[in-house]
């Protein structure tokens, strides 16, 4: 009630105050340090409002606060205005409003009324705004806050008003020391009071005098808001520049505009384009800069950077290549890696192909191309989106690497030697060659007969050679094979019989060697069986066969007899000592007729068995070398011998006898046995 009544909020919580419609007569704040009382509708207090601790704050937030008086305000202790609420006091003396915009800004403004007095209202905004107490903030040379001083009636008002700030509300370029207050009046800014210098040590005081008239009040550098002098700006000329290396661009640098004010506080800016120092693209960039000067009045100034593209496009061809012809071509179609292409600026290049083989066709990343033997330089061209053109070249060699082909090659034949000759007439048909290139290929025999020549016996080999014009070559063989069909021929001396002597009844008996002759050549001509001559022959008839071979292995043999007889006739059939002692003997004689000679083993390294299987009591035993020359003879067998089979054992391991072939002749009761032996080392 009026008078006496006191409200005291108090606690460690924030509280909500309610009048009810009712004022209230004193309100005191006595929270714990951090707490504070909002309003929860219009609020009067008639006497006094106090805050008797720190760290308490009034909330006005959108709801007026009427006051009578207040005290224990500071500042960590005093009323916030964030909103729309005001504070408001019947002036007639000096008084200060403690108001901030929130807890953190504490900004009291002190007013004297010399004039009328007058119900004035006060609030504090967060920033010094460009129309007073709505617009974009100002963002140098000002005190960052504002106040809002309204009158309850207009007119009469003779003020003087002191500004409080702190350090951290003074903007860029805010000068303490040559500033004055402005005051909007809802339309313009107007210069308030005489400039002067701010006093005090943060918090900061500046005072002016003689306001007449309500308003929004900031405190700015002289000539900041009362300003109506447009800055002047100029700009550097236009620019013409190329394109960097690599790039479709060009660093530019140029001279920051040049610009001026009639009051301090104009800066200049880039407002549109690039800055200095960066890449600027192919073509036209308009660079605009604009001046600002303190009381926001604006010039702009512009020009032209021009870059142009006068890099030609790189372009890469792959590396000369080497090919060989197509089978049955003179001509190779050879793939090849399509050339890339690239420019410092968009659009990509575009690759066309200018010589060089046939039109090449796309196969993905490559390209194909038909190219004639021998070298062809290749040309591809790239062209740039201002028409800027590269070209690059490769080689592609076509090498002809097909040899000729024989379109003719004779047959290989066979023939037979010629009558008596030891060759055969032979005629073939010339060879003939074709080739994938020009010209014909050349054909010559390099080897062999040519036709119609006589070729000897055996395999005769004829090659021809066909070279083509890249010197490549292919050979053409075949064989005439000349056999040799005719055999040797041989002839013995006549049938010789001579009368035996001695207990033996043997004969020596030489003849003449038959002679041999044949087409081609003899390579042996020996005694096949019997005996050499020279040799002793035993009673009875012994054939001599010779057998002559030619270098062919043909052979031919002949035959001729030696018949030694005992008694008056060397006839066996006329009788004598052999028919009467034949006569005397059936057994012997039958046993002769069954007679077989075996030599064991044959080969022999000198030592062998002789067996004669059949019956009989003697035989002599005799042994010839290859020359026909007797070289071992001995007398085996007794007249009491009564088996069938005799086994004599012959030694010839004596180093006299060399390896080779020997015959050995058995003669028994006129029958003569001969075998080869072959003798080993």
């Amino acid at each position: 009630t009026a008078g006496s009544s006191s409200v005291t909020f108090d606690g460690v919580q924030n509280s909500a105050a309610t009048s009810g419609g009712s004022p209230f007569y004193n309100l005191n704040l006595n929270k714990s340090a951090g707490f504070h009382v909002a309003l929860s509708d219009a609020m009067s207090i008639a006497n006094t409002f106090h805050f008797q601790s720190g760290g308490n704050h009034l909330l006005l937030g959108n709801f007026n606060l009427s006051l009578g008086n207040v005290t224990g305000f500071g500042s960590d202790r005093f009323i916030t205005t964030g909103g729309t609420g005001k504070v408001s006091k019947n002036v007639t003396s000096a008084f200060t409003f403690p108001v901030g915009f929130d807890k953190t800004a504490y900004n009291p403004l002190t007013l004297t009324q010399s004039g009328t007095p007058d119900v004035l209202s006060v609030r504090s905004l967060q920033n010094a705004l460009a129309n007073g107490a709505t617009g974009a903030a100002f963002t140098q040379n000002t005190a960052d806050v504002g106040w809002d001083l309204m009158e309850q009636t207009t007119g009469g008002s003779n003020l003087a008003m002191q500004f409080h700030w702190s350090l951290g509300d003074e903007l860029p370029l805010f000068n303490r020391a040559s500033m004055s207050a402005s005051r909007h009046d809802g339309t313009n800014w107007q210069v308030a009071g005489a400039p002067g210098a701010g006093g005090g040590s943060n918090p900061y005081q500046f005072s002016v005098s003689g306001i007449t008239a309500a308003g929004v009040f900031v405190l700015s550098n002289q000539c900041l808001l009362t300003d109506g002098v447009v800055p002047s700006i100029t700009c550097p000329s236009n620019m013409v520049r190329t394109t960097d290396a690599g790039q479709c661009s060009a660093v530019t640098t140029y001279a920051t505009p040049t610009f001026s004010d009639n009051c301090t506080g104009a800066t200049a800016a880039l407002f549109s384009g690039q800055a200095s120092g960066t890449a600027f693209p192919k073509g036209s960039t308009s660079v605009v800069w604009q001046v600002t000067d303190g009381a926001g009045l604006t010039k702009r100034c512009t020009f032209t950077v021009t870059v142009n593209d006068n890099k030609p496009p790189s372009i890469t061809c792959p590396a000369n290549q080497t090919r060989g012809t197509d089978a049955n071509a003179c001509t190779a179609a050879v793939t090849y890696a399509t050339p890339t292409a690239t420019d410092n600026c968009s659009p990509a290049p575009t690759l066309m192909w200018v010589s060089g083989g046939t039109t090449p066709t796309p196969s993905g990343s490559n390209s194909v191309s038909t190219f004639q033997k021998g070298v062809t330089t290749v040309t591809w061209k790239a062209t740039d989106g201002v028409n800027l053109t590269k070209t690059c070249t490769f080689r592609v060699t076509v090498n002809d690497t097909q040899t000729p082909t024989f379109t003719l090659c004779p047959s290989s034949q066979s023939l037979n030697t010629d009558p008596n000759q030891c060759s055969a007439v032979a005629t073939y048909t010339t060879p003939t060659a074709s080739d994938n290139c020009a010209p014909p290929p050349t054909v010559v025999k390099t080897s062999g007969l040519a036709s119609g020549s006589a070729f000897p016996k055996g395999a005769n080999t004829v090659v021809w050679k066909a070279t083509d014009g890249a010197g490549l070559t292919k050979t053409c063989s075949f064989t005439v094979t000349v056999t040799d069909a005719q055999l040797p021929t041989i002839t013995c001396p006549q049938n010789i019989a001579v009368m035996g002597s001695g207990s033996s009844c043997s004969a020596v008996v030489t003849y003449a060697s038959p002679t041999a002759t044949d087409n081609c050549a003899i390579t042996s001509n020996y005694l096949l069986s019997g005996l050499a001559s020279g040799s002793s022959y035993p009673q009875g008839v012994t054939t001599n066969v010779w057998k002559a071979t030619d270098n062919s292995g043909l052979t031919k043999t002949c035959e001729f007899t030696v018949t030694v007889s005992c008694g008056t006739s060397p006839n066996p059939s006329e009788g004598g000592e052999t028919a009467e002692r034949d006569a005397a003997s059936p057994s012997l004689r039958g046993g002769r007729e069954g007679l077989t000679l075996t030599l064991a083993p044959n080969p022999t390294d000198g030592r062998f068995n002789l067996e004669l299987q059949g019956f009989v009591k003697q035989a002599l035993v005799t042994i010839f070398d290859a020359t026909g020359r007797q070289v071992w003879q001995q007398r085996v067998g007794s007249e009491t011998l009564t088996s069938a089979l005799m086994s004599v054992a012959v030694d010839l391991s004596d180093a006299r006898f060399n390896a080779g072939l020997y015959l050995v002749t058995v003669a028994s009761d006129g029958t003569v046995l001969t075998k080869r032996l072959v003798l080993t080392r």
